[in-house]
């Protein structure tokens, strides 16, 4: 049926009476069509890496995604002074992962409508994927402010807070790190005022809860306990009064902690270089690699033959292996690594860390406010104003040990130890999901 209306629309814009008018609402009307075609078996694609269309979307229906494209191109050329249909040919670029496309489509209505917040918003929005973040703040805020149709998009309000968080905040005593305050009760910067907007705007859970794929209703907190998350069989080992009994405790992450950690050893030690760099710009600095196993509930069989043990014990677990929306993985980072402040993209699952080799000292994680971390005192000799400042709201790994923890919730990961860090990483459903919703949900 929607193939048929999107032939009836061509249909009409070739009549030999045509106005200009039914032409411009049909084949307005026929890309509209076009796209939603191409585009209703997408996923959503993480907020913190590119626009949704450029990372995921690319892959579905490319054919008659590029149809709208052609079809808004005729447009254009027949209307080139209708802002409108410049704008919306610049998102069918952006629907089909072709930045550069859109850039210089936004850039030509920007020479001739400066003040369109619709072009402004998504020219920052490219800009920030294309890592140039300083250069993507005026046009997300400018955007943000002009309220215009199609600029209110939870998106763009986590693109705009994130930038301002990298590039520093002088609302705070002319600080660069939003990320390392004197006083928690020190003023919001920027970055929390447009986290704070977005979600007055309903586009966020809570300033610090930003991700944007959400299942409402679920329990929401930073951090979680093995009770909590009903997932004790997979985190814990077996308690002492249990032992002679056969549950599930014997297969618990926390008892197998050293056998997985010398299977990521051999697979680190080895020359291949199988550990690969992370992929979603969330470094400020340092090096950080990764060993996936389980990616979008799909198991990796080329990964776990380097790893058999530890995949047979995971294999146990379907809330972990069948997570559609999280991965399965080992994470090794150097010392001088800082990773920003980011949210996960959706609330559908939680993260449990377990620690293989965690340094004794300078490897932190913070997750919103909760559990105030306080360097060590200076020496006697010290003067008091060379103290470090306070590093609040942080924990740390201990070897065997599972954190766990809500990634949708801002969290930020230091490493200033003097030799390398590696966890374990594996996502899990949120419990308050249904197996109902589980099956239902599209992958992330």
């Amino acid at each position: 049926m929607l193939q048929r209306a999107i032939n009836t629309y061509r249909e009409a814009s070739e009549l030999p009476d045509a106005t200009p008018d039914l032409l411009r609402a049909a084949l307005r009307r026929r890309a509209e069509r076009q796209q939603f075609l191409g585009t209703e078996r997408a996923p959503p694609a993480p907020p913190a890496a590119q626009p949704a269309s450029d990372r995921c979307r690319r892959c579905f229906l490319p054919g008659r995604m590029r149809g709208a494209l052609l079809t808004l191109e005729k447009l254009t050329q027949i209307f080139p002074d209708d802002i409108g249909l410049k704008n919306d040919l610049g998102v069918a670029h952006l629907l089909l992962g072709d930045n550069k496309g859109a850039k210089r489509v936004y850039e030509e209505v920007l020479a001739v409508a400066p003040t369109n917040g619709f072009a402004k918003v998504h020219y920052g929005f490219i800009l920030k994927s294309q890592n140039q973040i300083a250069e993507s703040i005026p046009y997300l805020k400018e955007g943000l402010q002009s309220g215009e149709p199609g600029t209110d998009d939870g998106r763009f309000y986590f693109h705009l807070g994130d930038a301002l968080q990298r590039v520093g905040d002088s609302s705070v005593s002319g600080r660069r790190p939003t990320w390392r305050l004197e006083q928690p009760g020190t003023q919001p910067t920027q970055a929390y005022h447009w986290y704070q907007v977005g979600h007055q705007r309903g586009h966020f859970a809570s300033v610090w809860q930003r991700s944007l794929y959400n299942v409402k209703g679920l329990k929401a907190q930073p951090w979680w306990t093995p009770k909590e998350t009903g997932y004790t069989d997979l985190v814990k080992v077996r308690p002492p009064r249990r032992a002679a009994v056969g549950c599930g405790y014997s297969w618990a992450l926390e008892r197998n902690w050293k056998s997985i950690r010398d299977e990521a050893l051999a697979v680190m030690d080895q020359k291949s270089g199988l550990f690969i760099p992370e992929e979603e710009n969330l470094r400020e600095k340092g090096e950080w690699g990764q060993y996936t196993l389980w990616q979008q509930g799909k198991k990796l069989p080329s990964s776990c033959q380097s790893v058999p043990k530890t995949c047979s014990l995971l294999e146990r677990f379907p809330e972990a292996t069948g997570c559609k929306r999280g991965q399965i993985k080992f994470s090794v980072m150097q010392p001088g690594t800082h990773v920003w402040p980011h949210t996960g993209p959706t609330n559908c699952r939680l993260r449990m860390h377990l620690g293989l080799v965690i340094p004794p000292h300078g490897c932190r994680i913070r997750c919103t406010e909760q559990t105030r971390y306080r360097p060590p005192p200076p020496p006697a000799r010290c003067c008091r104003r060379a103290h470090p400042p306070v590093f609040f709201f942080c924990r740390e790994w201990q070897e065997g040990k599972v954190l766990i923890f809500d990634d949708s919730f801002e969290h930020e990961v230091w490493q200033e130890a003097d030799s390398y860090r590696l966890i374990f990483i594996v996502d899990v459903w949120h419990p308050e999901l249904t197996a109902s919703q589980r099956q239902a949900l599209s992958p992330i």
